[in-house]
């Protein structure tokens, strides 16, 4: 099963958990730039795909040198995967 990346995003216009998690990163954090969402589809026929999204929060003000990396399961939407991500 090969994994395709689909599409890179800041989610910045996307309704539901990714503002929430823009503002516990940010608030709580103290990130100063919205986490990076990488969408990949898995093609499990010609005609059946599922998705998953990493997510990438970038180091805060809270001294970490190192960016977190939050990884969803597999679903069947590229929305749900953002949503589930976040």
């Amino acid at each position: 099963m090969e994994t395709t990346l689909v599409f890179e995003t800041t989610a910045e216009f996307r309704p539901g958990f990714p503002p929430l998690l823009w503002e516990a990163t940010r608030d709580i954090l103290g990130c100063v730039s919205r986490p990076v969402y990488r969408v990949y589809r898995s093609n499990l026929s010609s005609c059946v795909s599922e998705y998953h999204a990493d997510v990438h929060v970038a180091p805060g003000a809270l001294g970490s040198a190192t960016p977190c990396v939050i990884q969803s399961h597999f679903v069947d939407s590229l929305e749900m995967a953002l949503q589930v991500a976040a």
